[in-house]
């Protein structure tokens, strides 16, 4: 699927890591605004229901090495694509220390838009069919629904390229409550 939001770039993606010992081994969670440890990961609990994982790539550099070897050889394979979203992913020197893992439970990600990057590879790793992602034409936050937006329900090993400076959201789907995880890389960052 694609349109100008967001693109499917690829399914059954192959990670090529463990992504079960990733998810148990983490297993701290820390609330907004405490002090946070430098040097172990943890989940970094959010206001807005979105939960990532802090120093991840310092903790788990070897799979953060390895997924990102394995998205160059998605990048390869768009090396002719026109289209401007697939363009900067492919045109990305990636760098495995900004590879981290998000994980959301059964409350809505309230809408946002992310902070100092403008797009994400977003990469479906556990439960990831669990909740839709809808992603507004706007970058404003202000009445979210009364905007119009595209949505998508990614499947685990699912790979899309999403225009997070847009204004967005995760809606889980009625009745799940598990945890949903994905691996996630910001491209066109902002400094």
């Amino acid at each position: 699927m694609h349109n100008k939001l967001f693109v499917k770039l690829a399914e059954n993606f192959d990670l090529g890591i463990d992504t079960d010992n990733i998810i148990f081994s983490v297993n701290r969670e820390i609330p907004w605004g405490e002090t946070v440890p430098k040097d172990t990961a943890y989940w970094q609990l959010t206001p807005r229901n979105l939960t990532p994982c802090r120093n991840f790539s310092s903790n788990f550099s070897k799979e953060s090495q390895i997924v990102c070897e394995k998205l160059e050889k998605l990048q390869n394979q768009y090396k002719e694509s026109d289209d401007n979203l697939i363009t900067k992913f492919v045109k990305e020197n990636l760098d495995w220390r900004k590879l981290t893992i998000l994980r959301t439970d059964h409350n809505i990600v309230t809408p946002h838009v992310d902070i100092g990057r403008h797009i994400a590879v977003n990469i479906g790793v556990k439960n990831s069919n669990t909740a839709d992602t809808l992603i507004g034409y706007s970058t404003s936050e202000d009445n979210f629904w009364k905007q119009s937006f595209e949505s998508f329900t990614m499947n685990d090993l699912d790979v899309y390229l999403v225009l997070v400076k847009n204004v967005h959201l995760v809606k889980p789907l009625e009745g799940i409550s598990k945890y949903r995880y994905i691996f996630t890389y910001g491209l066109d960052i902002l400094t």
